[in-house]
């Protein structure tokens, strides 16, 4: 049996982000490398045989064959021939350096390639009573497939994990494996993992042991937002783990540094302890860490620009904010993407470098009375004025006249502001930013315990799902949790049989299902 609320992804049948009456949790993307890929030397004249400590290994081949639809709605077969080596499946990415050559092919050692136990971990999650016993059901089938997992239990101990598909290699063995230098220029560039395919010592099998895996757990308080694991505990770092598993002391995402600013704010202030309604005021706060961080410098840079001196009046009334109302967060949002959208994770434009022992607080603090930094500045708000009114929009428009999808206006913004109401909405073009597969906030939830008189416990939950719950646009579940998002709302979550009983909108639906 499994008692769970939460959401999911289709087709899975379980809630993959979710809580139960002990047990919350949720995923972040990790950044640790599911994948290997092995530099194979292929034998002179042979381009499907390679040499393995100097011996000649040939390749397997495996021809696939599926039914195709053709343009005039028949259906033909297309057969493909693929290749396998001992490390695993040959591939060619001619347009990131990877071509399959008469002297080289690259073949990826891939875990999840075989994995079919993402029902099994979500069922194992879903049952799970406290962050050990989540611990022990991620370690026990690690099938989570690209996701840290975050968690919190009714005892008051949280932990962040990341138990993923990670191939097992080391520090010693990525050097004592190093490909040739031009594969591992590729490497570095695209932060992969190539090593050399002509040893049998630098085949990867398995998984990298848990114990080596950065899985913590505390009373403290964890958090990620798509960054490494270095920093999912703010006071106190994890170092010293595998390369592979993902960068520490390196410039961290802006919405990494706002959600350890707002946090802090929280715990660092006198009175009560934090409450879920602190938490849901911190999301629908709409702070913009780039306007904080970046805004003065571009009203310095762009005084006494004649052409630039409406945006310049426009910038200097914005709230910077994010919220609907905001006049200026649309242009400013357009600035910060000409910049090429946090460009202090490239260096260069903070005067302010970033320093490893105070990573939430560097780089900041751009140097517009730098010339080469002012006339960056002054170029990217040039282009973001052309911009907007080629997308028939004025400066001054509120943010809901930019972010608007089947007639309701979007709250947020980007990853790249620092905002933790994430949009991800694609380009700016006519009418606004492109709103056609947004991602970002999604499945929200804040959940708390109450100890009942027997002893035992129950969730006091809030959330909403940002998409609505119906693809069907005619139903009005399509839109109505869109509706409360745009209004910076989340609603109490019936977990219980008896709030379940009391929801006025509680339909049955019984399922009779063949033996």
């Amino acid at each position: 049996m499994i008692d769970v609320m939460g959401a999911t992804l289709a087709p899975l049948p379980l809630p993959a982000i979710g809580f139960n009456a002990r047990l919350a949790w949720t995923h972040t993307v990790s950044t640790s490398q599911r994948f290997v890929l092995h530099e194979l030397r292929l034998v002179p004249g042979d381009p499907t045989a390679y040499l393995v400590d100097g011996v000649a290994e040939r390749m397997t081949a495996r021809d696939i064959t599926i039914p195709v639809r053709q343009a005039d709605g028949t259906e033909a077969t297309v057969t493909r021939r693929l290749w396998e080596s001992r490390f695993g499946a040959v591939l060619a990415m001619p347009a990131r350096g990877l071509a399959w050559t008469a002297e080289t092919a690259w073949a990826i050692t891939d875990p999840e390639r075989a994995d079919t136990s993402l029902a099994t971990q979500w069922l194992g999650l879903g049952r799970a009573g406290s962050v050990a016993e989540a611990e022990a059901a991620l370690i026990a089938t690690r099938g989570t497939p690209w996701i840290n997992t975050l968690m919190a239990d009714a005892d008051g101990r949280a932990g962040h994990a990341d138990l993923t598909s990670v191939p097992p290699v080391t520090d010693a063995l990525a050097r004592a494996c190093a490909p040739s230098a031009r594969a591992g220029t590729i490497a570095a560039a695209a932060r992969i993992t190539i090593l050399a395919g002509d040893r049998a010592a630098c085949a990867v099998p398995g998984l990298m042991p848990a114990d080596q895996m950065p899985v913590r757990n505390s009373r403290r308080l964890f958090m990620n937002a798509n960054d490494s694991y270095w920093l999912s505990d703010p006071a106190t770092p994890l170092t010293g783990l595998p390369a592979i598993l993902g960068p520490t002391d390196v410039p961290q995402r802006l919405r990494t540094r706002m959600s350890a600013r707002q946090l802090g704010e929280l715990t660092g202030r006198p009175g009560p302890a934090i409450a879920p309604s602190d938490l849901e005021a911190m999301l629908f706060s709409e702070r913009n860490l780039a306007a904080d961080l970046a805004l003065d410098a571009v009203l310095t840079s762009c005084a006494g620009q004649p052409d630039l001196a409406e945006a310049c009046a426009v910038l200097a009334r914005w709230d910077r904010l994010s919220a609907p109302a905001s006049r200026g967060a649309g242009l400013f949002r357009q600035i910060w993407r000409r910049l090429g959208a946090d460009p202090g994770r490239a260096g260069g434009f903070w005067s302010v470098p970033f320093d490893p022992a105070h990573p939430f607080d560097t780089p900041r603090a751009p140097d517009a009375h730098d010339k080469g930094t002012a006339d960056l500045l002054r170029g990217a708000l040039r282009q973001a004025v052309a911009d907007l009114r080629a997308a028939g929009l004025a400066l001054d428009a509120p943010l809901s006249a930019f972010q608007q999808r089947g007639g309701i206006a979007l709250r947020g913004g980007d990853d790249a502001e620092g905002m933790l109401d994430n949009l991800g909405l694609g380009p700016l073009g006519p009418g606004g930013f492109d709103t056609t597969a947004p991602y970002g906030t999604s499945w929200v939830q804040l959940v708390r315990w109450r100890r009942l008189a027997d002893g035992t416990t129950a969730p006091v939950a809030r959330g909403l799902l940002t998409y609505g719950q119906s693809a069907d646009p005619s139903s009005p579940l399509h839109t109505d949790q869109t509706r409360l998002y745009a209004a910076g709302r989340l609603f109490d979550l019936p977990f219980t049989a008896e709030q379940i009983a009391a929801d006025p909108g509680l339909t049955r639906r019984v399922l009779d299902l063949p033996d």
